[in-house]
């Protein structure tokens, strides 16, 4: 699974010329066995009908902009399925429909998004079989012809091991069902400079795991990972289970995470790391708000930020970590706010944020206990050692 954009990058085209695939899509054939009619039985009416892969590569090859393209039935694939007309639909033409990788075929991600405003809606995908993600969008510029932007991912339930990711995309993640394999991925949004995934959603999805991640050569292992990016929403997510990290944000900017529920983690619920694309940027997550997110089960604590300068913290429910610890601010930090601490907060801020020369103290109100620079003792510390591996 890709943690670094030059992995990734190198890892896509390995993948696409491992299956024969052309990023320009499937060569266009004669119409194959799909039929033509209205779909009643799912949210959006299709107006062509694909039973097979066959049928599918081809109504997807000679499909126009506001094409809406139904699945009839569960699909196995034996290639990515690749979407690259803008203002296509793909979704069921019945309840339960979907797609599936063949086992042993090579399939990389089952669907790649590569044009923009393309909606995957109401299916169910199969991504066990793949190497990569069940779903990926990609607007990057080193994949030649790739343009997801304003993409839409909602509705679906996935199996895989790992769930959606968008690189350099922008758009809406909604309403969807994950269950990613131990060491999986759930939703990874990053963008390669010079893209960003700015005002993306990522909004009422479940995404859970199947067991703990034991192996420390794995990075990945995060329910949601968004980064490179300005007013992005993350909001009434349920991220439940052993995940590494379950929020993980990094180099983030004037957005929002509000109302998420995070259950099991044995490390820290929402951990701030620091995007290694930008080093020696030692502030990367600003001014951003942490609103009304509820953490429970955290083996280490709740919250930690570093990296972070001017965010607010207000309305979280941090009750039922370890040791009650609810929010840790690590050196690289200052200026933040925490309004209304319950809990044990570990404040070791020392940043100069404005760059005026003086430290900016973080600011924390509240009944529960503030210990400022605090050793934050051996389970932390080694915590802290491994997230900073997993960053």
């Amino acid at each position: 699974m890709r943690t670094q954009s030059c992995v990734l990058l190198a890892g896509v085209t390995v993948a696409i010329g491992a299956c024969g695939e052309s990023v320009a899509g499937p060569a266009a054939r004669e119409r194959p066995a799909f039929a033509v009619q209205m779909v009643a039985t799912c949210p959006t009416g299709a107006n062509v009908v694909a039973s097979d892969e066959a049928g599918l590569v081809a109504a997807l090859s000679a499909a126009s902009p506001g094409d809406v393209i139904g699945v009839d039935g569960m699909i196995t694939v034996s290639a990515d399925v690749i979407i690259n007309v803008p203002d296509v639909t793909l979704t069921c033409a019945r309840p339960g429909a979907g797609l599936a990788a063949h086992t042993g075929a090579g399939v990389f991600d089952v669907i790649k998004v590569l044009a923009e405003r393309v909606t995957v809606d109401h299916l169910v995908l199969d991504g066990s079989q793949a190497t990569d993600f069940a779903y990926a969008a990609y607007n990057d510029p080193d994949l030649p012809g790739s343009s997801a932007r304003d993409v839409k991912f909602t509705n679906n339930r996935v199996t895989s091991s790992a769930g959606a990711f968008f690189d350099g995309a922008t758009g809406i993640v909604a309403d969807n069902y994950f269950e990613v394999a131990v060491c999986g991925a759930g939703i990874w949004l990053q963008g390669p400079f010079p893209r960003r995934i700015d005002g993306t959603r990522v909004e009422r999805n479940t995404v859970v795991t199947t067991g703990p991640c034991t192996d420390p050569s794995i990075t990945g292992n995060r329910g949601i990972r968004p980064r490179d990016g300005t007013n992005v929403v993350i909001a009434d997510n349920i991220v439940l289970g052993p995940f590494n990290m379950s929020i993980s944000p990094a180099n983030l900017s004037r957005s929002v995470f509000e109302g998420n529920r995070i259950e099991g983690t044995p490390l820290f619920g929402i951990r701030f790391t620091i995007n290694s694309q930008f080093p020696g940027q030692t502030t990367q997550m600003r001014d951003n708000v942490f609103r009304n997110n509820r953490v429970t089960g955290a083996g280490m604590a709740a919250i930690f930020a570093r990296g972070a300068c001017g965010n607010l913290f207000v309305g979280n429910s941090l009750q039922g970590n370890a040791r009650d610890r609810g929010l840790t601010f690590d050196v690289l930090s200052g200026a933040n706010t925490v309004v209304g601490n319950q809990n044990v907060v570990i404040d070791n801020g020392a940043l100069d944020c404005n760059g005026d020369g003086i430290l900016d103290p973080n600011v924390i109100t509240g009944p529960g206990t503030v210990l400022r620079d605090a050793r934050l003792g051996a389970d932390v510390s080694e915590g802290i050692v491994m997230a900073n591996r997993l960053r």
